[in-house]
């Protein structure tokens, strides 16, 4: 059951409906942690054990911390970090490790798969019992508030990760039905939705043409798919959270964000703050402050190597293998590049007149360009594959693809065909209702903005078109950050 299926719109109600009609916190307490573990077993089945060992190991681990001190508590952190981070090595790394090594994993490690948002209800315990043994945050004596803290039913799957800091306490709050909160967190499951089912599905299809078969995609047509996957992931991802976050809304719950129009960003680490800013931050805050403060003497090395370890855990934790270790590499080299150039290029702006909205947009349709590339090793099946599509991107083959195709638009359509994205022109229709959606946001235009006749035409309008994609669809396609 993903959040942009019918079933899981069904789910949701009756567990509002409940919500709303149970009286008393416990009471609503137990029903969000029934319905958040019978929601974990739908899709993830018996991996709902994991979530449970989880769970238990940080409550544990938070009283034990509770009642330490001295050398004592340092022993039972780092104790209990291994315990709530043992599952995901075992079932995302173990196998990669003990190739790496030259053991060679056995096929019952090999052969294991990962429980649906391990990745995510993980980080939230690490960054859960950190807070606790900084004492940032007071121990939660309440085993049930811990167990839900970790497998609350909307963000279980994909985060955004949260704070125990900030999510346990709303576990108190006596919320009562306000129609208010309702159509703010239905109108954030609509945005979500038309992100997922009307933008990002419909790119999905080119998208794995070409990255399930780029040896027989032509040069121009691996262009189009990274643009077209770029935008494929963000309308994916942002669609998911939006559908999170309204879903816990209604529930009395506010989530923070998890997307401000990345792709607007003018640098690599602006667009880092704006892009799964829950993991960025996470990693910001539990990694790279930490990093920095300790090689703080080490003047430009220190920030350099902090920044590097850094990205390359996040990275790292996207996935095992050395394409992933090499994937939040490429995010902190360019994360480097960009803070220490930054200021040779505003001097050759600024020598050259540039006005600065030409600038603003110029930085940003480059930063696109640079996170479509690095996106790359993201998306390809095999490192291969990446390489492949780097050779390709930049050989003169797509400057040949390029001219064959202007010049049949010149002449009456006799140019290159392009079998593996023809027929998908809409594509950029929708990658410019995103961009510009995106942009009306930044500038504070929001549809709740919008006069109320223009409301009901896109509520209506857009509410059709997804019930008929869900008539006309089969299957839809999961949510891509499931599989982390």
């Amino acid at each position: 059951m993903s959040l942009s299926d019918p079933s899981y719109i069904g789910f949701f109600a009756v567990v509002l409906l409940l919500f709303y009609l149970l009286p008393g916190r416990a009471v609503r307490l137990v029903l969000l942690l029934a319905a958040s573990l019978a929601f974990y077993w739908i899709v993830s089945g018996v991996f709902v054990t994991v979530l449970l060992f989880v769970a238990a190991g940080t409550f544990a681990a938070g009283l034990a911390l509770r009642r330490a001190g001295g050398r004592r508590r340092q022993l039972v952190f780092v104790a209990a970090l291994l315990a709530v981070i043992a599952p995901l090595i075992v079932f995302k790394y173990l196998a990669f490790l003990l190739d790496a090594v030259g053991i060679g994993a056995p096929p019952a490690v090999a052969q294991l798969a990962l429980p649906i948002g391990l990745s995510f209800f993980t980080f939230a315990a690490i960054g859960y019992l950190i807070d606790a043994h900084l004492e940032l945050v007071e121990p939660e004596r309440n085993p049930l508030r811990l167990a839900l803290f970790v497998a609350f039913f909307p963000l279980v799957t994909a985060g955004p990760i949260e704070r125990g800091g900030r999510l346990l306490p709303q576990f108190d709050r006596g919320i009562r039905f306000t129609a208010e909160r309702a159509f703010g967190g239905l109108r954030l499951i609509f945005v979500g939705l038309v992100l997922k089912v009307l933008i990002a599905d419909p790119l999905a299809a080119p998208v794995a043409a070409v990255f399930g078969d780029p040896e027989s995609a032509l040069p121009l047509e691996k262009l189009i798919a990274i643009v077209f996957f770029a935008f494929d992931l963000y309308a994916d991802f942002a669609g998911y959270t939006l559908i999170a976050i309204g879903s816990a809304r209604m529930l009395g719950i506010d989530v923070q964000p998890n997307f401000r129009q990345p792709f607007l960003s003018p640098t690599i680490p602006d667009f880092w703050r704006n892009w799964h800013m829950s993991l960025s931050f996470w990693v910001r805050d539990y990694l790279f402050l930490p990093m920095r403060a300790h090689w703080r003497r080490r003047g430009h090395f220190g920030l350099i190597a902090a920044t590097l370890l850094s990205f390359v855990i996040l990275g790292v934790w996207h996935g095992a293998g050395w394409q992933f270790a090499l994937y939040g590499l490429a995010w902190g080299v360019l994360a480097v590049a960009s803070l220490y150039t930054l200021r040779y290029r505003d001097a050759v702006y600024a020598r050259l007149g540039v006005p600065r909205l030409a600038v603003r947009i110029i930085r940003a349709v480059i930063t696109f360009f640079l996170v479509a590339l690095v996106l790359v090793l993201f998306r390809a099946n095999f490192l291969g594959d990446a390489v492949q599509f780097y050779r390709d991107i930049f050989s003169p083959g797509l400057l040949e693809n390029l001219l064959a195709v202007i010049g049949g638009a010149l002449h009456d359509g006799d140019g290159l065909e392009l079998p593996m994205v023809a027929g998908y022109g809409f594509c950029w229709l929708l990658i410019a209702v995103v961009v510009a959606g995106d942009i009306l946001v930044r500038n504070g235009i929001t549809l709740a903005k919008c006069p109320m006749a223009i409301q009901v035409v896109v509520y209506n309008l857009g509410v059709a078109t997804i019930l008929y994609r869900w008539l006309s669809e089969n299957v839809a396609p999961p949510f891509l950050y499931y599989k982390f």
